[in-house]
């Protein structure tokens, strides 16, 4: 008996933490703040420069971020979609295994789409759910409000800067 409630209460909090990271609830959007996606990773800045300070050109180094960032950012959706890119495939990986969210949560990311902000533009993994919904409601070149957390990025070799990689949770028209 002692075993079933020991399971129990551990089952309880690994849920509710795997759900923090992946809201399907609309009150759960309430912890998203407003940021642009190009500002997102100055708040992990020094961790960020420090590791580029360091690296050798060649090499190639990861930055995962221990903490989601939860945000809301107006993005133009441009319909262009992909399948997630090898890159952004191994990092979702790595994220879960150190987050510890389960595979059954980040195999919700099958394609990614082109958003852009401003002149900058950025391949988003989109939850499944959330895709079909957001292929039913806008077309290209509409702007909607993307609500991502922030995984990490990735320095290519040869690259002096990262790859930033976002996750879309859900979205507003």
């Amino acid at each position: 008996m002692k075993k079933i409630k020991l399971f129990l209460i551990v089952l309880s909090l690994v849920l509710t933490l795997c759900g923090a990271a992946f809201p399907q609830k609309e009150k759960n959007l309430d912890k998203y703040k407003s940021r642009t996606l190009a500002g997102i990773p100055l708040i992990n800045r020094e961790a960020t420069d420090k590791i580029l300070r360091e690296a050798k050109l060649e090499e190639k180094h990861d930055f995962i971020s221990y903490d989601l960032l939860y945000s809301r950012v107006k993005v133009q959706f441009t319909g262009q979609p992909r399948a997630v890119s090898q890159s952004h495939q191994e990092m979702i990986k790595m994220w879960g295994k150190l987050q510890k969210v389960s595979k059954k949560m980040t195999s919700l990311y099958e394609n990614e789409f082109l958003f852009r902000e401003g002149d900058k533009e950025y391949w988003i993994p989109v939850q499944k759910k959330v895709e079909e919904v957001m292929l039913k409601e806008i077309k290209a070149n509409d702007m909607i409000t993307l609500f991502v957390v922030h995984v990490g990025g990735r320095k290519a070799e040869m690259a002096k800067d990262y790859d930033w990689l976002f996750l879309s949770t859900a979205f507003e028209k």
